[in-house]
């Protein structure tokens, strides 16, 4: 499920990015890539991640018709790998990226 989570949050970033709301989207996505990196536990990213999901389905019709730069797609990418790497070491698959 954090897969589609994160290929959602993807989607709904490209859709929603340029402009005004790239600031609203990107403070949210760094917002939730700092709550999954304080979880200690599964339950805890799986809560954050269903509050992110609802985020998204709450204002995805807000930000259906802007367009990200490339500055702001980047950005995106940088904090999702953060998160990633966040996830990767609760599952004790890595180093946690720095918040």
């Amino acid at each position: 499920m954090k897969k589609i989570l994160i290929a959602v949050a993807s989607m709904a970033l490209v859709a929603g990015c340029g402009g005004g709301g790239a600031d609203e989207m990107l403070g949210k996505l760094r917002s939730h890539k700092d709550k999954i990196c304080a979880c200690k536990d599964k339950a805890c990213v799986e809560n954050a991640e269903k509050e992110m999901m609802e985020w998204l389905m709450k204002n995805a019709e807000k930000y259906k018709d802007v367009k990200p730069t490339k500055a702001q797609d980047e950005a995106a990418d940088k904090i999702q790998d953060e998160m990633e790497k966040c996830k990767d070491k609760l599952e004790g698959g890595g180093e946690a990226a720095p918040q």
